[in-house]
């Protein structure tokens, strides 16, 4: 199962790339099928990471705790990958804890295997690059995200994400629109899409 996820994650996203189906195999058979129910904790604020993983179902969020308020810096969504650069890299704690929005199920891939697998496979290090360079494109588009006005965020993610109302609260996604509840509540009412 992690074969054809991983294969359909870069075909979609880099259609030009000829994935090899043999480093995918090599890199599903490290993989470590893991499922989390809702609210349930993937790691804790001050844990480090030693995996990456592709979300086959369900949504993740990423937030830090601010004197009990949530502000949220991150989701994730199906066929996605979720790295922790920081952590993976510098074996850093991390400064916000994942959890399940809804049930989810995911691939583990732990990285110290999968870099064993990279030195002995140039296809194995090109597709950990690919995944690495998802993941900046993804933060990336949140940083564009959060350069346009208010109206124009709101606008821009309930188009490209619009099923996340349902799993996500406003308060949660208007944080990660870094925008107040009332200005989410009102564009909502609004509907200014």
């Amino acid at each position: 199962m992690p074969t054809r996820i991983l294969h359909d994650l870069l075909s979609e996203n880099f259609p030009l790339y000829q994935v090899s189906l043999s480093a995918l195999e090599e890199i599903s058979e490290i993989a470590e099928t893991l499922t989390f129910r809702r609210n349930e904790i993937l790691f804790a604020e001050g844990k480090i990471a030693n995996s990456l993983f592709v979300i086959e179902s369900g949504n993740l969020l990423s937030y830090s705790d601010n004197a009990g308020q949530k502000n949220v810096n991150r989701f994730w969504f199906s066929n996605q990958p979720v790295i922790l650069l920081p952590s993976l890299i510098t074996k850093s704690p991390l400064a916000s804890t994942i959890v399940a929005l809804n049930e989810c199920k995911l691939f583990a891939i732990s990285f110290a295997k999968l870099t064993n697998l990279a030195q002995q496979s140039h296809q194995i290090a090109e597709i950990i690059n690919l995944l690495f360079a998802l993941e900046a494109t993804q933060l990336f588009e949140y940083i564009y995200l959060l350069k346009v006005e208010p109206a124009e965020r709101f606008k821009n993610f309930m188009q490209t994400h619009p099923t996340l109302i349902q799993v996500a609260t406003a308060d949660l996604i208007a944080s990660y629109l870094n925008m107040g509840y009332s200005t989410f509540a009102r564009y909502r009412q609004s509907r200014i899409l």
